[in-house]
């Protein structure tokens, strides 16, 4: 072919079908070689793969540098190669397009992403997905493109129709995930010399749905959760769909909260069972099941009715209220543990309270009932303690260096110490309904013992170690405990089912000792994540371990 002036050609597209393989040459030079291998070509080499079925009819798409024609005659030369040496069918297609300087040029873009709460938006923490083939077809060709790192796709094409066809076949594409932004496939009008929005395509995958709520002490016995009314821990929870039984029975947390995740879309019902001695179910659908989300969703005997569960849907009313007629009023007690520096048994204004240390409620005799942990201020409390005498011990997180401050330091009850040197309180007599707000021990001698990551000081742990978070499943925050026997440097990271970080909770060098972090559901920019299944990884020394944990937003 011949070309007047090679010096305005600006650009040169080339379009190939082939059956199987090609090698193109542009004035003796090679211009793309497609499904061939990579070392020297004879007439005896055979194509790298057979191309059939709807690849027989796709363009390949290559530029070729514009400075390969002459002005003059051009040779544009084809060979094709079989990769069954008996196959008797061979065929070919080519064009070669030439841009001249000022020539109008029609593009189609597009982006991919996948959508892992399935609210048809990509939010900041979803990524678009990388290397998935894109078929367009416009009024001269068919070719195949493929998203970038970033999801994004460009295509050359004819302007006017343009179809754009998502190849889930691809490896790279989401296994069972489905369309919630975007049409595939989607045709649209390309304008010519101007860049077209080929529109963006969202998928979700779906991990599950998931069904919980409450159990709560109905105190009032009105069938609807008013404030001050206490979870109850122990219950028993099991869900039943057609085919009966679904996994294993749930057990109502201390905060009478529970949880199935993980469901297939269906119509499902609960029973409630084990509730405490003497304790019955509250009304039913009270209010005339206008507050759902408070009221209790059982019968007399502790079942609901038949509910649909849909795809991924987070049910978080399905609620039970209890009650034990005519119950003495719990009494309550709580208080702090602080750090007291100069060690005078009394509170001072600087001196901070002293998370992560056990506090147990005892019988009069000694005997252990309950147990809980003070908070990050050194804050604790007892919430529902039948009426009786009891002891409260605090337990000393590390008793070689640190010992219980003098007791009763002062004349104001509110800031000083209420141990005696084994941490026990003397006998503590609590009437029906009593509240005890300042039940307090002071800790001397020894540094502060509230690291930034939350270190708990008993004794050094003789294992690696990374517990369940608690509670799980969570909203809005969980704790993580993990135990280090030895010092090293620790990375703890949060990752999505992706296998992204989202969030890092610990990364540097710790020494020995049992640490305690808190996660609220929130990434790295602190922005709030959505509902799902999460990953934490501990990795220290030689020791590696990992753990699942469900977020409930």
């Amino acid at each position: 072919f011949t070309v007047p002036d090679a010096s305005l050609i600006t650009k040169l597209n080339l379009d190939l079908l082939r059956d199987d393989g090609a090698i193109v040459y542009l004035n003796g030079s090679e211009v793309l070689r497609s499904n061939m291998p990579v070392d020297p070509i004879t007439y005896k080499t055979t194509a790298s793969s057979v191309v059939d079925g709807a690849a027989e009819n796709q363009f390949l798409t290559a530029t070729v540098a514009a400075n390969r024609l002459t002005t003059g005659t051009n040779v544009l030369a084809v060979e094709i190669h079989q990769y069954f040496k008996m196959d008797e069918d061979i065929s070919f297609d080519l064009k070669l397009m030439a841009q001249q300087s000022g020539e109008p040029v029609s593009y189609v873009t597009g982006h991919l992403y996948l959508d892992a709460n399935g609210n048809g938006i990509q939010d900041g923490d979803e990524s678009g997905l990388a290397n998935i083939d894109i078929i367009i077809t416009d009024l001269d060709k068919t070719q195949t493109v493929s998203t970038n790192g970033n999801g994004d796709w460009t295509a050359m094409v004819t302007a006017g129709s343009v179809t754009i066809d998502v190849e889930q076949s691809d490896p790279d594409f989401p296994a069972d995930a489905t369309q919630t932004e975007g049409a595939d496939p989607n045709t649209i009008l390309a304008s010519e010399g101007e860049t077209t929005d080929g529109g963006t395509d969202g998928y979700h995958v779906s991990l599950g749905g998931a069904i919980g709520d409450f159990v709560w002490n109905d105190a009032n016995h009105n069938g609807l959760q008013d404030q001050g009314e206490a979870g109850v821990e122990g219950v028993t929870v099991t869900l039943y769909n057609a085919g009966g039984q679904v996994g294993s029975p749930q057990t109502t947390d201390g905060n009478g909260t529970f949880a199935f995740i993980g469901l297939d879309p269906g119509e499902y019902h609960i029973q409630f069972s084990t509730i405490p001695a003497g304790a019955v179910f509250t009304l039913q659908d009270a209010n005339d099941n206008n507050s759902d989300a408070q009221d209790s969703d059982v019968d007399g005997v502790g079942a609901t009715a038949v509910f649909l569960l849909c795809k991924d849907e987070i049910k978080t009313d399905i609620d039970a209220g209890i009650y034990v007629q005519a119950p003495p009023e719990p009494a309550q007690a709580s208080g702090l543990i602080w750090k007291d520096a100069n060690a005078n048994g009394i509170k001072d204004a600087p001196e901070k309270g002293v998370g992560s240390v056990t506090v147990n409620l005892l019988t009069a005799s000694g005997a252990f009932i309950g147990t809980t942990t003070t908070d990050r201020k050194g804050l604790y409390s007892f919430a529902a303690i039948s009426p009786g005498d009891y002891i409260i011990e605090f337990v000393n997180p590390n008793p070689a260096l640190f010992a219980f401050t003098l007791k009763d330091q002062g004349s104001n009850d509110a800031v000083d110490s209420d141990v005696n040197s084994d941490g026990r309180t003397d006998v503590l007599a609590f009437a029906s309904g009593e509240i005890k707000a300042n039940i307090n021990a002071g800790l001397a001698d020894g540094d502060d013992m509230q690291s930034e990551q939350g270190m708990v000081l008993a004794e050094l742990p003789d294992e690696y170690d990374l517990l369940q978070n608690f509670p799980n499943p969570f909203n809005p925050e969980t704790h993580i405990v993990f135990k280090l026997k030895q010092d090293g440097d620790v990375s703890l990271f949060i990752y999505n089912v992706q296998g992204q970080i989202v969030k890092i909770l610990a990364h540097g060098f710790y020494a020995a000792g049992v640490y305690k972090v808190v996660w609220k559901g929130v990434n790295e920019q602190d922005q709030p994540l959505s509902s799902g299944t999460y990953l934490y990884k501990l990795k220290v020394n030689d020791f590696t371990a990992i753990r699942k944990m469900a977020f409930m937003r």
